[in-house]
């Protein structure tokens, strides 16, 4: 019987070991030898390096003229310049920041897997992050943009709340922390964040979490969730006042509502499930 269970033990790790060498095969292979993207990806290379150049970390600058097109707060350009620091100037530098933080992601999402629905479920889940090409390319794990790191600090949030076995235990630490991810967040990709604050207080709200945490728990989430953003706004706008913070309200924020563009349309969805092609509206 030892016997048997010593074998299945060791059939079990062969797998996720298969498994996990098969993403990381899709994650790393060739990553410093694909042409770069010349959009996203080589405007945050080209900050990331004029911020080394110049010495100046708050303000984003392309041709070292404040960037006024790409209008994201700091953080991944701070990720990629540390990368270029530590590994020099190279394509494999400038995406191991993102590179980093999908392997990250994939085994934090993994681990969650394997302890809470088992050993199938863990499998499952594995492949199908896999099989998921959009979370290699397409401005992720590939590629220097500042996806891969907001989404890791997503899914950290979401797996630091309280679950069924964690009840027992205070929340505010857990709430703190997420609160915290969610701030990082922001600091890659701006108001895209607030989708992480709205999950946490309809989970609170939902679990009656905000009960157990009181008011001094929800002050310190609040706090750790609005300080690293607060202290990055006086940054900037010591810097040129408002016109970054305005413009990236105006194209994250009012853009988005109220520009049918950046919109999907209406059609959208009901032709991707039917497998029509989806044309822009006239």
């Amino acid at each position: 019987m030892q016997r048997m269970k010593t074998g299945k033990g060791i059939l079990k790790a062969a797998i996720m070991i298969c498994l996990s060498s098969v993403f990381l095969y899709f994650a790393v292979f060739n990553l410093g030898n694909e042409a770069i993207s010349n959009w996203d990806e080589a405007r945050h290379g080209i900050s990331a390096y004029e911020m080394m150049q110049s010495g100046n970390y708050i303000c984003n600058t392309f041709n070292y003229a404040p960037d006024e097109w790409n209008l994201k707060p700091p953080l991944s350009f701070w990720a990629i310049a540390a990368s270029f620091a530590v590994n020099g100037y190279t394509l494999l530098a400038l995406r191991l920041p993102s590179c980093i933080c999908l392997v990250l992601t994939f085994f934090l999402l993994s681990r969650r897997m394997f302890r809470s629905h088992g050993f199938i479920s863990g499998c499952a889940f594995m492949l199908l992050f896999e099989a998921f090409g959009d979370l290699f390319f397409v401005h992720y794990g590939r590629s220097a943009d500042a996806d891969a790191i907001y989404i890791l600090f997503f899914v950290c949030a979401m797996l630091l709340l309280p679950v069924a076995e964690q009840k027992r235990e205070r929340p505010g630490i857990r709430y703190a922390l997420a609160g915290l991810c969610a701030s990082l967040a922001f600091l890659a990709k701006s108001f895209h964040a607030f989708t992480i604050l709205a999950i946490l207080v309809a989970y609170a709200v939902i679990s009656q979490d905000y009960k157990r945490l009181g008011m001094k728990g929800i002050a310190c989430a609040c706090l750790c969730a609005a300080a690293p953003v607060l202290i990055w706004g006086a940054w900037r706008y010591a810097y040129d006042q408002w016109v970054f913070l305005g413009n990236m309200f105006g194209v994250d924020v009012i853009n988005r509502i109220f520009d049918y563009r950046m919109r999907p349309d209406p059609r959208y969805f009901a032709e991707n499930v039917t497998g029509k092609g989806h044309t822009e509206p006239t």
